[in-house]
């Protein structure tokens, strides 16, 4: 029983961690193409600004497929994170 709290608790936590990571990156890529946009960075950054919003774009996709999930799935968090991890769709290569 003290097994299967702690692996919830550990589920819980990583998948914390991945929305925590998720939404630095969408911050750090939101500042970039802010200063492209206001051409603070030199000239030539600019080529880098789709990719960029690619990456955003991307990191928010998953960060709403994620809290979907939380709202669809009314699990406890030991079937929950087994689930998510099941049905969370994999990022696509920008390439």
């Amino acid at each position: 029983m003290y097994v299967q709290i702690l692996l919830s608790w550990f589920w819980v936590l990583k998948i914390l961690q991945q929305m925590l990571l998720l939404v630095i990156t969408c911050g750090i890529a939101k500042l970039l193409i802010w200063l492209i946009h206001w051409n603070l960075l030199a000239q030539y950054m600019c080529q880098i600004q789709s990719l960029l919003s690619l990456v955003y774009l991307l990191a928010q996709d998953t960060i709403s497929e994620l809290f979907r999930l939380m709202i669809e799935e009314n699990m406890e968090p030991v079937n929950f994170s087994s689930q998510l991890l099941l049905r969370m769709k994999p990022l696509a290569a920008p390439w």
